[in-house]
């Protein structure tokens, strides 16, 4: 019982939350992915290209976390019903725990669940820093490659690009600070 509630309970508002967060990032990432891809093409299609060089390494290693975190997504969750369903068994039939003495023995398969998902949580939380941290630094390099061909290019005084055409695509290629987002840096 206490298993199936939590699930009702947990797993519903536990699917909702991502979505709206999802949907306004997804939102938001698409302007600014189209808006940032026309203006900096336009601004120097050399540095769009270098600015490029990192989307395909970050969606693979973001999808590589999903992955991952989804599996252990499902086992916190399962190990968080297992604890709703020890402690809602244990508070129906707090008569019955007491007189048999079994306080201890049901606590502890409750910190036994609540250990398992939180070593779980704390897993998913060091992967997914790890991700974030390879991702952002991938967006340094790439900013620092655009700024050291960028600036080549505009001290060579070949007319390719000016100062002003790199300013303006550092600055429409950096978006606004944000949550975690597997378009970290292009656009």
């Amino acid at each position: 019982t206490g298993q199936l509630t939590s699930r009702l309970t947990n797993d519903a508002s536990g699917m909702v939350s991502p979505m709206n967060t999802l949907m306004n990032t997804i939102l938001t990432n698409v302007i600014y992915l189209f808006g940032g891809l026309v203006l900096c093409v336009y601004t120097s299609w050399r540095l769009s290209i270098i600015a490029f060089t990192t989307i395909g390494p970050i969606i693979f290693l973001t999808t590589l976390y999903a992955k991952f975190s989804r599996g252990l997504n499902r086992q916190i969750w399962s190990a968080l019903a297992d604890a709703n369903a020890v402690a809602t068994e244990a508070f129906s039939n707090v008569r019955t725990v007491r007189a048999f003495g079994q306080d201890k023995n049901e606590i502890k398969k409750f910190d036994t669940s609540i250990t398992h998902a939180m070593s779980r949580g704390i897993i998913d939380a060091i992967a997914a820093a790890g991700t974030f941290a390879i991702t952002n630094y991938m967006d340094l390099g790439a900013s620092l490659l655009i700024l050291a061909y960028g600036g080549y290019e505009a001290m060579s005084n070949n007319g390719n690009l000016t100062v002003g055409n790199l300013i303006t695509f550092q600055l429409v290629s950096v978006p606004p600070p944000r949550d975690f987002s597997p378009f970290c840096h292009t656009f």
